[in-house]
């Protein structure tokens, strides 16, 4: 059996098996598992001696755990924290993590959003075993890595920081979910990624920039995100939800940006626009009218739906009703026959 044992108070923190750590490293990983606590944390002294990570176990053995904090970085150490993570210098990395410096410091964007956005796997993974929080966001805009991740299509990162724990629907500042990120940028894998993990669809994004408002679907209708916006209604999206600073719905911004003309007043009569679809005239952007169409067959699909249903309605009300007549009928003519 193998003991780790605090050196503050001497009691026992944690007993595994001998077979169950092969190394000082796979010791210490168990602890944070149990424990919460970051690997670059702890050192693990036996007979007073400091344990490297590479050192094996091949025997049962009593260890002492010795807890250490989080320096205060400067501003140089900041910068090339931040630098690391930008060129994904997990060496550089694991030198400043040793040191004892917090994963969470930033200058901004902490090390982790930085290593999200440049596609850094490798130092994501160390971050985060080092105890990063997945969903710290920058202090000025609330950007996380996630949102980060989605932002850029980085694909495994973002299914990575998803594995992790990381917040699927939390929002920026400025309101922005990774799901409206993504479906803004285009990022089709990334989207399908965030659908299949049950990401909210309809959360809105209030914005007085009107490419930025609304919601996932209005986003990629108002781009020209034909995949995306097929994605999107199929997994159920709310087509006729709007935001409260513009008022638009998906179907209308893809149809105004449909026409080789300036943007029309929202008052004019829907009519016009559907007979504009109808006919293909004056269209400029092929993905705005696939999405006009795409659209429009949902509602079909929706309104054909709801004929069903009502039909299905009737047909029970009407099979009721004469269900209740023949039984009630017969029994009304057999007492009359008998009154004769």
């Amino acid at each position: 059996m193998l003991r780790v044992f605090s050196s503050f108070s001497g009691e026992l923190v944690m007993a595994i098996r001998s077979e169950q750590a092969s190394n000082i490293a796979s010791v210490k990983r168990h602890l944070q598992r149990v424990h919460g606590i970051s690997c670059y944390r702890q050192k693990l002294l036996h007979d007073g001696r400091v344990l490297a990570d590479s050192e094996e176990i091949t025997s049962p053995v009593d260890l002492l755990v010795v807890l250490l904090r989080f320096g205060e970085a400067s501003a140089q150490e900041m910068q090339r924290f931040q630098n690391a993570a930008i060129h994904g210098d997990v060496r550089v990395m694991k030198e400043m993590l040793q040191s004892c410096h917090d994963p969470n410091c930033s200058q901004g964007l902490t090390p982790l959003a930085v290593a999200a956005c440049c596609g850094h796997l490798d130092v994501v993974e160390l971050v985060l075993e080092a105890g990063a929080d997945t969903n710290k966001g920058d202090e000025r805009t609330g950007l996380t890595a996630l949102a980060l991740a989605c932002q850029n299509g980085r694909l495994e990162v973002a299914r990575f920081l998803l594995e992790s724990g990381a917040d699927k629907d939390q929002s920026t500042r400025t309101g922005f979910t990774p799901l409206f990120t993504a479906s803004c940028h285009g990022h089709i894998e990334v989207v399908r990624m965030l659908l299949s993990a049950g990401v909210n669809l309809d959360i809105v994004v209030e914005s007085e920039n009107v490419w930025e408002c609304g919601t996932p679907i209005l986003t990629a209708c108002q781009k020209g995100h034909v995949e995306i916006a097929r994605l999107l209604v199929e997994a159920g999206a709310d087509v006729e939800k709007r935001s409260r600073s513009r008022g638009k719905t998906p179907f209308f911004q893809a149809a105004i940006l449909s026409f080789e003309m300036p943007p029309l007043s929202e008052r004019m009569n829907f009519a016009y626009y559907m007979y504009a679809v109808a006919t293909g005239s004056s269209f400029r952007c092929r993905r705005h009218v696939q999405i006009v169409h795409l659209l429009l067959d949902n509602e079909r699909r929706l309104l054909s739906r709801l004929w069903k249903k009502f039909v299905y309605y009737v047909l029970i009300r009407v099979g009721l009703i004469l269900l209740v007549l023949l039984l009630v009928i017969p029994v009304r003519l057999i007492r009359r026959l008998r009154n004769i």
